[in-house]
């Protein structure tokens, strides 16, 4: 089995790309019944607890004021995704259809009216697809011929129109040479990519660090990629930062956490880097979002916090009520359900709570 490690590109749309002849669009769905859960409001947090056993750690906003999580917790397990009534609280679940098990990766995006995630069938090598699911619970397989031995590291609306998703992978055991796709771009040897968002000009950036021999021990960088997936700059970023979350920000540079060495970094589509020293020791920032007033807002998943910062670099922490939560995922809030100033969704993945930030004025 080579081993591969690229960033590639995948369209949803049946119409434009076709199915594969492995397999074809499936429907069908195992709707749970819905469930009001209790919620805690605390000042500007409020807390949505969970069924046991979901674990929640990345989240994507959904159609019709929804909020979708995945639980990398039940691997080889249903197939499920969550669904979140924002203006409720209440919770929903769709199974995909047999023989379809859940993947366990960190990975779901909502785009227009449906949430894509990715599912496996555990049969010999593990053969792995995207799934979309509507509001209704309807299922069906979108995209490329299937791919073995994965791990997605995220997913992203690709630029510029949106009508496609990008997504990072790499191979079991994530290293070795790397090996382009149909419409996928080639990464350096031995690194494994992180993060990936679209941003300026209508590129993608995609972070990554170096897992194999490296020229430079704990090497980490941002690609720049074509939506056709040329891979068009890389920039290094500090030995060590092992950056994990990145998006476009609302002053259109990229930002970016560095839990390696506790700061964000703000890098022009040029490659120039400002960083930002978060006040919180060790605090692991993990997954960053634009808010609607145009922060960004980020996890701290140690330090038990969410952290805004403004594009001038200004950092505050809010700390989360429930403790040692291991706040993870994180997803703009309208103000519809946050208030003037929008605010934030956020997975507590060790609390299992779904968590709403309500940005201050």
């Amino acid at each position: 089995m080579k081993h591969f490690t690229f960033i590639g590109l995948i369209c949803i749309s049946l119409t434009a790309c076709g199915p594969s002849a492995l397999w074809a669009p499936q429907a069908g769905s195992q709707t749970l019944a819905r469930t009001a859960q209790s919620s805690k409001t605390t000042g500007p947090f409020t807390e949505y607890a969970l069924p046991a056993g979901i674990d929640p750690s990345d989240l994507t906003r959904g159609p019709y004021d929804t909020v979708y999580f995945t639980s990398p917790a039940s691997i080889n397990g249903p197939a499920t995704v969550w669904e979140m009534t924002a203006a409720t609280g209440q919770i929903d679940s769709f199974t995909a259809p047999s023989p379809y098990v859940s993947a366990g990766f960190d990975s779901i995006v909502g785009l227009n009216d449906s949430v894509y995630y990715v599912v496996k069938i555990p049969v010999h090598e593990d053969e792995f697809y995207f799934a979309r699911v509507t509001p209704n619970g309807t299922f069906s397989f979108v995209g490329a011929p299937y791919f073995e031995y994965g791990v997605v590291t995220n997913l992203t609306p690709a630029p510029p129109n949106a009508t496609s998703f990008a997504y990072g992978y790499c191979a079991d055991p994530c290293q070795g040479p790397t090996s382009g796709v149909a419409g996928g771009a080639q990464l350096d040897n031995y690194f494994v990519p992180t993060g990936i968002t679209g941003g300026p000009g209508g590129y993608l950036y995609a972070t990554a660090v170096c897992t194999g021999p490296c020229d430079t021990p704990s090497d980490s960088r941002m690609y720049v990629i074509s939506e056709s997936g040329t891979v068009l700059h890389r920039y290094r970023l500090p030995n060590g930062s092992h950056p994990a979350g990145i998006i476009d920000g609302s002053d259109h540079n990229l930002w970016i956490t560095e839990p390696g060495i506790n700061k964000i970094a703000r890098m022009t589509p040029g490659g120039a880097a400002t960083q930002f020293a978060i006040p919180t020791a060790n605090s692991s920032p993990d997954r960053i979002t634009q808010g609607y007033d145009g922060a960004q807002f980020f996890t701290e998943r140690a330090a038990n916090k969410i952290g805004r910062i403004t594009t001038s670099g200004a950092i505050t922490e809010y700390t989360v009520p429930t403790a040692n939560s291991q706040p993870t995922g994180i997803a703009p809030c309208s103000q519809q359900n946050c208030g003037p100033n929008g605010g934030v969704w956020f997975t507590e993945t060790a609390a299992n709570k779904i968590g709403r930030f309500d940005a201050p004025n």
